[in-house]
């Protein structure tokens, strides 16, 4: 892959419209694994359920030849096993986190807070700003890209994490 950029392989599960009873109750999911460059599904195995995107990931993942590749996948795979199997696997993952991983989701926060209030000493920054305006609202989002973390909590928490991505943002209501 020398001279090419890295494969990106995109984990995600979704659910067939009306391919169900009324409540969806047993709709037919399926977990998929999409190469961003080839643009094509490189493996999928069904859920019986949503909740089961947790247990199936790794399945998904032992079905495929990810060395060198970047596996990105949502908030719903960003477990401790599912990061091992990657760098297992020797790929590379981008973990999307939210509030279903309490303590972890706070410690990142923290992080991103403190490296905010020390001008980032503790590691390098890059910072990416967007300002939206639609239906009576300003809304300015603010990402901020923290590499070199080598050390403190989060590298205990997380294998091989090399980069953090805090959030902040705030949306003002003007009228004209």
């Amino acid at each position: 892959m020398t001279g090419q950029p890295a494969e990106v392989i995109a984990i995600d599960g979704k659910t067939s419209r009306r391919s169900g009873t009324k409540g969806n109750k047993d709709a037919l999911h399926t977990l998929s694994a999409f190469s961003a460059r080839q643009k094509l599904v490189l493996g999928r195995v069904t859920v019986s359920e949503k909740s089961n995107e947790i247990t199936a990931i790794p399945k998904l993942i032992d079905m495929l030849s990810i060395q060198g590749a970047v596996v990105t996948i949502d908030a719903m795979g960003c477990q401790r096993e599912v990061a091992c199997k990657i760098i297992d696997k020797q790929a590379d993952y981008i973990l999307a986190l939210k509030g279903n991983q309490g303590t972890l989701h706070d410690d990142v926060k923290l992080f991103g807070a403190e490296q905010i209030e020390r001008c980032f000493a503790d590691c390098l920054h890059d910072m990416h700003r967007t300002v939206d305006g639609d239906h009576d609202r300003i809304e300015t989002r603010n990402v901020h890209v923290l590499s070199d973390i080598g050390s403190g909590s989060l590298p205990a928490k997380i294998p091989s994490i090399s980069s953090a991505k805090p959030q902040t943002g705030t949306t003002n209501t003007s009228r004209p």
